[in-house]
């Protein structure tokens, strides 16, 4: 069985003075209308995914203590769900034990 998954922390809000005034323009380039459909995209997202997919990017950086790999994760994650992947071959994928080949 995989090791338990690592806790996901919530992202970190922007640092103080970001905030935008509701009546001022948007700066900065137009979003492609294409990526209108993340947050919909973002609720799907299973959270255990999430955490094992973290868990995975955290054993390949080396375990660094206190490392949070969720956003990652997240983001690799919608990114297969974005070209086609369905949350249960994620699983699979993140779960089935991988075969090694024999030694040589």
């Amino acid at each position: 069985a995989p090791p338990p998954p690592l806790p996901v922390q919530a992202p970190e809000q922007p640092a103080g003075g970001e905030k935008e005034d509701a009546g001022s323009p948007r700066h900065g380039p137009a979003q492609p209308a294409e990526e209108e459909p993340e947050p919909a995209v973002r609720s799907e997202v299973p959270e255990e995914l999430v955490g094992i997919q973290a868990y995975i990017l955290w054993e390949r950086a080396g375990k660094p203590e206190g490392a949070d790999f969720g956003p990652d994760a997240r983001r690799e994650i919608e990114r297969l769900m974005a070209e086609g992947m369905s949350i249960e071959e994620m699983r699979a994928l993140l779960t089935e034990p991988k075969s090694e080949p024999p030694p040589p």
